[in-house]
């Protein structure tokens, strides 16, 4: 009998496959860790512009300053005691301080924890299983991008892979018992607290597992978590439980979990939630594969599942407490997707192996449960396409609005599959399910490859270049504080506060009591800020810049008066009118910094405010074409040129206008903007 193709994909093939795909994965992920955030990723939030350097600032402070808070500003130390930024201390202390350690950081402890969420299913699962997990660990998109960058989820991704090898390699000894509890607790204090959900799928495993040692095995667990938690208290907190609570409502106020409002939307969240509009163009075939695994694993026998309910347990349990988590919340930011992916995936090796080796077992085990819990996991399945091709809409809407469609779909999938099941069609199934697999996995590759390289290409590095700028134009006492603070200060010397004003309004007299210079903040909450502080409203702007899609502000705090560099100067005169004095000023610091793109961008502000038209236009034409790529170039070269226009009604000036105006919308902008918008935003007040 002829043998089918998956007979003739042998473990070692799969296994070079694995290696290949791994290997380069890996190299690819140590490619531009200085770049700016791929810019696909923009719509997904601007979190990875602010948020990775407020997890290793604390390790940032004792390796530059010798103090884990050198202005004994502490509110979000919590920050500091986390396994992210324990690591981050490793990397600065061996390699220094930068942006790329800061990445190499997160990638030692992401890249470890995948390793060994691999390497806890060696004895567990087929060879050629482990090598299929291996290629859509090293493909997914979300692991391949939120791995370069610190956050908490670097820590946690660690702690998973860990609890997994230990529960699955010594999980049946009273030590992995205890150490798994022990590794829970450690994963929602110093990872991420919802990483305490890993307790559900530790639970459930043991229970159905330990048929005669629940109460003990389970002790055991409780034992480990215990001591964890009394250590920790020790260690961080020197036995405060009262600091600890306060730890717990603090990171509690930083996170957004409210619910939908009726138990309509709750059910449909948690429906949609593989299926979210802004996530599922990345990894639809990834997300598609592993659903079939759990939909594959409903129809498993009786026998099968016996001989890995460890392993279907943990994971099962594990893929539906973080979907119901996260899907809840109308708050959904894609890097809690890290924690849910791992057991997804396993699924889906799973699923892949079965199919590549036919591997389907006849069985009359349909009682009508299985179609009931089949059915909505077949109804996610087809809603893939669907909202992977449709252009509008929110998820819920394209979800609600053809409910209809994709339920009808979905119990023909269902039909299919009974029909099948019965035993009167596996063996033309079995002929056709290698080929399926193997299309499967080429689609995935497509879809990982396009976007992983999209995501590194081309490589922009305008936030590191904004560091070394703000490097030489502001003074060695700069205190800069604000969301962006982080972000702007790791690539360089320049001294911090670690306050992003927000959720919760600082003290009021925080200007007063703590030497900040400077702060960086989105234009929209300068006005909040200065509702809750006591801040000057007219505090100078330095510049007002697009980082990646996000807006950023940055205003000089310290009165005028106290200037203490020529840029200080530069910013007196020129906020005090001063234009002939800012002009001999911006002219001898960019014969300095010649490359400064904060100074060039100044540059034309001077002049324009100097009413030189033709000197304001030539520095404009001279910065957009030296920087034709940058976003925040071109926008701030047609939003001076509109203003030239509106001063001259030269026709010759709004060409270049829209010339501007049009390599800003080219460039990925975060939404596209049309004159009529320009000159809205460019009209004087009043007019």
């Amino acid at each position: 009998m002829k043998k089918h193709i998956g007979e003739n994909l042998t473990d070692k093939a799969v296994g070079l496959f694995a290696v290949a795909v791994a290997a380069l994965s890996l190299v690819l992920r140590f490619v531009g860790l200085e770049a700016d955030p791929p810019t696909m990723l923009q719509r997904l939030g601007h979190s990875l512009v602010t948020d990775p350097y407020y997890y290793t600032w604390f390790a940032r402070n004792l390796i530059l300053f010798d103090s884990w808070t050198p202005f004994d500003y502490d509110r979000y130390e919590i920050f500091g005691y986390t396994l992210v930024n324990g690591m981050a201390c490793v990397v600065f202390l061996v390699a220094g301080v930068s942006r790329a350690t800061a990445h190499v950081a997160a990638l030692v402890l992401t890249l470890s924890g995948l390793a060994l969420f691999v390497a806890a299913h060696w004895r567990v699962v087929a060879r050629r299983q482990i090598c299929l997990l291996i290629v859509l660990l090293s493909t997914n998109v979300f692991l391949f991008f939120y791995s370069r960058y610190p956050l908490m989820e670097s820590g946690l991704l660690f702690w998973t892979g860990l609890c997994t090898f230990v529960y699955f390699r010594h999980g049946e000894r009273p030590i992995g018992q205890f150490l798994c509890g022990a590794i829970v607790i450690l994963a929602a204090l110093t990872g991420k607290l919802f990483g305490g959900m890993l307790a559900a799928p530790l639970v459930m495993a043991i229970l159905m597992r330990d048929a005669n040692r629940r109460l003990r095995s389970l002790a055991m667990v409780a034992a480990g978590a215990v001591v964890a938690f009394l250590l920790y208290l020790l260690v961080f907190w020197g036995g405060s439980l009262a600091g600890l609570l306060d730890y717990l409502a603090e990171v509690r106020a930083t996170v957004d979990t409210e619910r939908s409002g009726s138990v309509v939307d709750s059910i449909l969240g948690v429906l949609t939630y593989w299926v979210n509009r802004a996530l599922i163009p990345f990894h639809s075939v990834q997300v598609f594969i592993g659903l079939c695994g759990l939909l594959l694993l409903v129809f498993s026998s009786k026998e099968q599942w016996r001989r890995q309910n460890g392993l279907f347990t943990f994971h099962v349990v594990w893929l539906i407490a973080a979907t119901v988590v996260f899907g809840l919340p109308e708050w959904r930011p894609a890097r809690h997707m890290l924690f849910a992916l791992p057991p997804l995936l396993l699924l889906g090796a799973v699923a892949l192996d079965r199919a590549i080796g036919a591997d389907f077992e006849e069985t009359s085990r349909t009682t009508w449960w299985r179609w009931l819990v089949a059915l909505p996991i077949t109804a996610v399945l087809v809603a893939i396409p669907i909202v992977q091709f449709t252009d509008s809409g929110s998820t819920a809407e394209i979800f609600t609005g053809r409910l209809a469609v994709i339920v009808l779909l979905a119990l023909a999938v269902l039909a299919g599959l009974y029909y099948l099941v019965q035993g009167r069609a596996v063996s033309r199934a079995m002929r056709l399910a290698p080929w399926a697999a193997l299309a499967l996995v080429l689609l995935m590759l497509i879809q990982s490859g396009f976007y992983i390289f999209d995501g590194l290409t081309p490589l922009r590095y305008d936030i590191k270049k904004l560091n070394r700028d703000l490097a030489q134009l502001l003074p060695a006492n700069t205190v800069l504080a604000g969301p962006n603070g982080p972000a702007l200060t790791i690539d360089n010397q320049l001294g911090g506060v670690l306050e992003f004003f927000g959720p919760r309004p600082p003290a009021r007299d925080l200007f007063d009591r703590y030497p900040i210079t400077h702060v960086a903040i989105a234009p929209p909450r300068w006005s909040w800020l200065t509702a809750h502080t006591t801040v000057d409203r007219q505090s100078p702007v330095i510049f007002n810049k697009l980082l990646r899609g996000s807006r950023v502000q940055l205003r000089r705090i310290m009165p005028i008066g106290q200037a203490a560099t020529p840029f200080d100067s530069l910013i007196n005169a020129f906020y005090t009118g001063d234009t002939s004095r800012a002009t001999a000023l911006v002219n001898r610091l960019i014969a300095t910094y010649p490359d400064n793109l904060v100074l060039r961008q100044f540059r034309v502000k001077v002049r324009y405010a100097s009413r030189d038209l033709a000197g304001t236009l030539a520095a404009i034409e001279q910065l957009s074409e030296q920087h034709p790529g940058n976003l925040d170039v071109q926008w701030d070269c047609a939003l001076m040129a509109a203003r030239c226009y509106r001063v001259s009604r030269d026709p010759r000036i709004l060409d270049r206008t829209r010339q501007y105006l049009e390599r800003y919308n080219s460039l990925d902008a975060p939404e596209t903007i049309d004159l009529d918008r320009l000159f809205e935003v460019t009209r004087p007040s009043g007019e």
